[in-house]
């Protein structure tokens, strides 16, 4: 599949045209957006599970190292969580509002190619895919440098796998997310106002302090804990951002044979 030259990927990209309103009114408070996300971000950084795994205080310099990027990292993920909805959530519901949809599903274009199309081409506009592919990687290094030292090699490598996986999962499920409840509401605001609660419910759901808490209290031993919530925040991440791409596939596939 050919995204660049895809004329529903470059509309939805702004090349031309004029494809969703929402995000350009949104961007507009991008800034209190970014000061909320700082906040957050720091919060998150400071807080990291890797300072937990051994409070040697011989380590105390390299755990620094680890929560001083982890602040940016997730000031990005958390930014990039706030917007995509924006960029989805309105795809096909304005589309629908505006009588567009139906002209969608009569190209040659299959239903996959047109949902991707969109996705993608939404996700394109978010300024942040350079530097949050270079803070994971920088992120998920260090925090292997830190549970190595530590003698956690196991769980130091669950935990670069969380490191480098979870910010994208965050925002493709937000994305898909607004994108499948696009698809039942043709009011695009309510269904930007219902993704971003299933957002929040999702953060707190997946997140790993969650997950370790409940492991805690099978009195585990440290790294097992460790292990177990970094696989299950990924397996969970992962099945959800499935299930939302297949429940978006049937959805789109009963409105086109109900508008066709």
């Amino acid at each position: 599949m050919d995204l660049p030259g895809n004329p529903i990927y470059r509309r939805e990209r702004g090349f031309w045209g004029k494809p969703n309103p929402f995000y350009d009114n949104l961007s507009r408070f991008s800034p209190f957006a970014v000061l909320g996300a700082i906040g957050l971000g720091f919060c998150g950084g400071a807080s990291n599970p890797s300072l937990l795994a051994n409070p040697d205080s011989s380590l105390f310099f390299v755990y620094c190292l680890v929560c001083l990027p982890g602040v940016l990292f997730n000031v990005l993920t958390l930014f990039g969580t706030f917007m995509a909805p924006a960029l989805t959530a309105p795809s096909i519901s304005y589309e629908r509002y505006q009588g567009t949809w139906e002209l969608l599903c009569i190209t040659p274009y299959s239903t996959a190619s047109i949902l991707l199309a969109k996705l993608f081409g939404a996700l394109a506009r978010l300024p942040i895919w350079r530097p949050l592919f270079a803070l994971s990687l920088l992120q998920a290094g260090l925090l292997f440098c830190s549970t190595l030292l530590a003698s956690e090699f196991l769980a130091g490598l669950l935990m670069v796998l969380v490191m480098v996986v979870r910010p994208w999962l965050d925002i493709l499920f937000a994305a898909l997310l607004g994108m499948l409840i696009s698809t039942w509401l043709r009011s695009s605001p309510l269904a930007l106002t219902l993704t971003y609660g299933g957002v929040l419910v999702f953060k707190i759901v997946s997140g790993l302090v969650l997950w370790l808490i409940i492991l805690e209290r099978f009195n585990l031993p440290g790294e097992s804990i460790l292990i177990g919530s970094s696989l299950g925040v990924v397996t969970f991440s992962v099945l959800a951002v499935l299930a939302l791409f297949g429940g978006l596939m049937v959805r789109a596939g009963r409105i086109n044979m109900s508008e066709i």
